[in-house]
């Protein structure tokens, strides 16, 4: 006996009927009901605080790695965490 696979559209792919608000943090819960009838908006948002918080945390390791291998002696180790901290 063949098993049938159910058929997926775009409207059963994405469910706009998915809750998460038991997952939010309560302190968040205001503005996560503020913002969710405008889901473009807080996708925007949501990126927005993704990428500071993503360059935040590049800042301080880099700050961070750059004090260590001040105190050594070998220049290879500056030169490793200066060639790292740009981009490609």
């Amino acid at each position: 006996m063949q098993e049938s696979k159910p058929e997926v559209t775009v409207e059963t792919a994405i469910r706009s009927d998915l809750d998460i608000t038991p997952f939010i943090p309560e302190w968040f819960q205001p503005a996560w009901d503020f913002l969710s009838p405008y889901p473009g908006l807080l996708t925007v948002l949501l990126l927005l605080v993704d990428y500071t918080f993503g360059k935040l945390l590049k800042a301080v390791i880099s700050h961070s790695l750059k004090k260590v291998t001040e105190k050594t002696k070998s220049n290879l180790d500056d030169r490793l965490v200066e060639y790292l901290s740009h981009p490609l």
